[in-house]
């Protein structure tokens, strides 16, 4: 018997373009929800920087943020992060500058940009996401020297030259963000979706074998080979498809819907 479901965000819950939810997923979980399974939001986004549909409908308990560095209660309540180490925060920032990277750090309390603020925001804030979720830092870059250390580096290498260092941070662990691989995400290597999970799982008394996790890309991974059923979309990546239990159809054509009534859920 399932007693979680675990979901990324973007293109699985959310097509890009659209700020909302797709209405067959968001009935889906509610289903679920009111027969009593814990519903858990797993994403690379911040809980500060998530579409606002996120907040106001689903029927969420806990608060996975960040690509597994940070789990949070859906108020914002930090239960457990894995930081990045100051070496490498600041490696990363002396990169960015010299390729002019837009670049900016994941907090347990903000978004900060600290380089190319303007092209950042340009190409950051679409589909419900506002300039008023992110801080600009570029001028100063010592929030991380203020705050404390950040949780991940969200990098627009458009060079595609960010890989040639990828060697240098035996610490940190680098997902791509995108099919074009220009958008690159890093954190600790220590995170992770299922490692989150794990830690989450542990907290309120449920195995991995009743779990179920949905994703679309290469950071789902993980959670979606820790789940007793990890299911990939239809419009995932060859790697998240390969990885999964089960591959549905693509979002657009009911695919959170359509695997939980394939394994009588719903």
């Amino acid at each position: 018997m399932y007693k979680l479901l675990a979901f990324d965000i973007d293109n699985t819950l959310i097509q890009r373009g659209k700020a909302t939810i797709e209405e067959s997923a968001l009935e889906a979980v509610k289903i679920c929800h009111e027969k009593g399974m814990e519903i858990v939001i797993s994403t690379g986004r911040t809980i500060k920087a998530v579409h606002p549909d996120i907040i106001k409908r689903m029927p969420a308990n806990y608060f996975i943020g960040v690509n597994g560095a940070c789990l949070n209660k859906m108020d914002g309540t930090v239960l457990h992060s894995f930081k990045m180490s100051r070496t490498s925060t600041d490696k990363l920032i002396e990169i960015a500058q010299q390729h002019e990277y837009p670049m900016g750090f994941k907090f347990d309390d903000s978004f900060q940009i600290y380089n190319r603020y303007d092209e950042f925001v340009r190409r950051y804030c679409k589909n419900g996401i506002s300039e008023s979720m992110l801080t600009d830092c570029s001028k100063t870059r010592d929030y991380h020297i203020t705050h404390g250390e950040p949780l991940d580096a969200f990098i627009y290498a458009d060079d595609n030259k960010l890989p040639d260092y990828f060697n240098e941070f035996s610490d940190l662990r680098f997902v791509r963000g995108n099919s074009r691989k220009v958008i690159y995400e890093a954190f600790s290597a220590d995170a992770g979706k299922g490692i989150m999970l794990e830690k989450l799982l542990e907290k309120i008394d449920i195995k991995p074998e009743e779990m179920i996790a949905f994703g679309d890309s290469e950071n789902d991974i993980d959670m979606i080979r820790f789940a007793g059923l990890g299911i990939a979309m239809g419009n995932g990546t060859p790697e998240c498809k390969a990885a999964a239990d089960y591959v549905t159809d693509p979002i657009d054509q009911d695919g959170i819907w359509n695997a939980l009534k394939h394994f009588n859920i719903i």
